[in-house]
């Protein structure tokens, strides 16, 4: 043995020196010498893996085992080749068989961690993790990494613990700052997430999908100073070729459909190639439907498309919905679950595990509710659930990639002018892309007291999300009260920080600061109720309302836009055009002021603009889901019908049909 031991001393000189051939002959000399040498095999596995010679490595592995049993390097060693030839179930027995020999082997708690976590086994992956923090309490690593099960657990709070745990350990960590900013946000705490983006940009300038994040959370703290400033700098970023720029931000600063093209392009190019379609499935009795989304559940998605869904001719439409967000249980799931011919549970489900379900489910046309909003998971997309794809209502641009093959839209979305900016073939739909129930669950209206408002003033109202609200478009309001005296602007911030900086700005404008009244956040019901209030609704540019749009429509309230030339900028345009109100789209912001102006001044013309609103929402085809249902079918058999032709996606329209009434 004392010539084996030799042979090993050598042997590990050269393989720290990276004498890598040396060391193996090295190795091999000692194990001829002391077959029995179990830390010799298991080096001389490592060389091998280092040589890429992966089953050769694994043998070595597995004969240090046999001369040594309770030898855990071997079985992680063993595991990280595994790993890397892609058999994840056996390196993970492995590692477990290595904390079965030495609980305290920190590598093999975090190492089983990831793979668990990769495999979407949050709980068995959370349970390894929790074991590694024990072991090495201060190791940012450690933090992350739960903090990343923690956030695909959908358990923010926590997830947002664990990230400044790995902060405190590690205080450049600039992926944990990356991620506790996204959870800040999206828990409401938006000067918390624009402190920790600040934080990050300090440390990476040049950071992707940074910029836009601040410019969102400044303007959710009503701080309009930078806007242009950031506006130069985004364009820049994806003029120059850089990418990195998160599309669907960019939409809420940059009036641009050729931009956003371009992030989109980045974006999607990012995941990586887009693997070849299915071949198509035998054609059944019934086309097989696959909606994938993550909010089945109480959220704007599925109160837009409830009715429609249920509305689908299921003797000619076979429909299964792919659930990959929050578990849930509530009403609006419940109503969904009875309206399809199934339901799958896929939030814990990897993108190849969904893809494989719905190709065993032979779907047909897969339709992405989702894009690149939060909670996206295109990996679905780009890895081919379908042989035939669809981007639907979730998402107002184009994917920018061979991934989709066709875009649900109308001609009120995309101008002619702007449709070499779009990368699928479009579906255009004769009244709105946008479905809507016919009923919405409504609580009796208050007066305008209880809301806050002045019984007798002229009210206007804007609810769209903080962020959509540039500092062009908030000045533009504030011309708007000062031209109609004794108006207010009813506005949803919640936040006291943007409150403030909202009536400073009123206030340097020579507006009195008491003219804005900010609206507390309300059940749906309740604030569809106090919608009604107002008199009139003041959209945003360049991203405009959408679900809150047909919102303040159903209620009565007309909505006066600014089109411009990207689709989501035109949304409440097509809206309009539905509900029979074109004249209230227009195409400047001067023309927009003064539309507002001349409503406000006239209290005939508007109240002849809401009795034909009034009148037009039980039968106009911007609340019938009984016909929009029929128009989306009629797309989805000419979109199976051409690929059955073997023709490429092409652009076409879907021919009208006469509006249906009240089911």
């Amino acid at each position: 043995m004392t010539d084996a031991a030799a042979r090993f001393r050598a042997a590990l000189a050269d393989h720290r020196a990276g004498r890598l051939d040396a060391a193996l002959a090295g190795y091999e000399a000692a194990t001829r010498l002391a077959p029995g040498f179990a830390d010799a095999h298991s080096n001389r596995g490592i060389v091998l893996a280092q040589q890429g010679r992966a089953e050769a490595a694994l043998a070595a592995f597995a004969a240090a085992l046999r001369a040594r049993p309770d030898h855990a390097d071997a079985e992680v060693n063993s595991a990280l080749v595994l790993a890397g030839l892609g058999r994840a179930d056996d390196a993970i027995a492995a590692y477990e068989r290595a904390l079965a020999i030495d609980p305290r082997h920190l590598t093999a708690a975090i190492n089983l961690g990831l793979l668990l976590l990769a495999q979407q086994r949050l709980e068995p992956a959370m349970a390894a993790l929790e074991h590694a923090r024990q072991l090495a309490p201060g190791l940012a690593a450690v933090h992350f990494a739960q903090a990343t099960v923690l956030q695909q657990m959908f358990l923010f709070d926590a997830a947002i613990i664990a990230y400044r745990r790995a902060i405190a350990a590690e205080p450049d960590h600039v992926e944990a700052l990356a991620g506790l900013a996204y959870l800040e946000l999206e828990t409401r705490q938006p000067e918390a997430a624009l402190a920790t983006t600040e934080r990050l940009l300090a440390l990476q300038p040049e950071r992707p999908f940074t910029l836009e994040l601040r410019q969102r959370l400044r303007r959710e703290l009503g701080e309009f100073a930078h806007d242009a400033a950031d506006n130069a700098a985004i364009a820049a970023r994806l003029r120059g070729g850089q990418g990195g720029v998160g599309p669907l931000l960019l939409m809420t600063a940059i009036d641009d459909p050729e931009l956003q093209q371009e992030a989109a392009r980045a974006w999607m190019a990012a995941l990586g190639p887009v693997a070849p379609a299915p071949a198509l499935h035998p054609r059944g009795e019934r086309l097989r439907i696959g909606y994938f989304s993550a909010d089945f559940h109480d959220h704007a998605t599925l109160r837009l498309m409830g009715e429609m869904i249920a509305a689908h001719d299921r003797t000619r439409f076979e429909i299964t919905a792919f659930s990959y967000g929050p578990a849930s249980d509530d009403a609006a799931r419940q109503r969904l679950a009875a309206s399809v011919d199934a339901l799958v549970a896929a939030e814990t489900m990897t993108d190849a595990a969904i893809i494989a379900e719905a190709r065993r489910r032979r779907i047909d046309i897969a339709v992405d509710l989702k894009g690149l909003t939060t909670l996206t998971r295109m990996a679905i997309f780009t890895g081919r659930a379908a042989p035939v794809q669809v981007s639907f209502l979730g998402y107002p641009g184009t994917l920018a990639s061979p991934a989709v093959d066709w875009l649900i839209a109308d001609r009120r979305l995309i101008p002619d002018a702007e449709r070499k900016h779009y990368g699928e073939a479009i579906a255009f739909l004769p009244d709105s892309y946008q479905p809507n129930a016919r009923r919405r669950e409504v609580t009796a209206r208050p007066d305008r007291a209880a809301a806050g408002l002045p019984e007798d003033a002229f009210v206007f109202c804007s609810f769209n999300a903080p962020h959509k609200i540039s500092g062009e478009m908030f000045a533009a309001w504030l011309r708007i009260l000062a031209a109609v005296p004794g108006s207010v602007l009813w506005l949803w911030h919640d936040q006291a920080r943007a409150q403030a900086n909202l009536r400073a700005a009123a206030a340097a404008a020579g507006v009195d600061p008491a003219r804005l009244v900010f609206a507390a956040t309300l059940p749906q019901s309740a604030h569809l109720a106090r919608l009604g209030l107002a008199d009139l609704f003041l959209d945003s540019f360049p991203y405009g309302a959408h679900t809150t749009a047909s919102d303040a429509l159903s209620q009565g309230v007309p909505i006066i836009t600014r089109a411009g030339r990207s689709f989501a900028s035109r949304v409440a345009t097509s809206l309009l055009n539905a509900i029979g109100l074109p004249e209230l789209s227009t195409a400047s912001l001067a023309e927009y002021e003064a539309l507002a102006v001349a409503l406000a001044g006239d209290p005939a013309r508007l109240a002849a603009l809401k009795a034909r609103l009034l009148a037009a929402i039980p039968t106009a085809p911007l609340f019938d889901p009984l016909r929009f249902a029929r128009h989306l079918e009629t797309a989805f058999e000419t979109m199976d019908a051409r690929a059955r032709d073997g023709a490429a996606p092409a652009d076409f329209d879907v021919p009208a049909l006469a509006p249906t009434g009240r089911p």
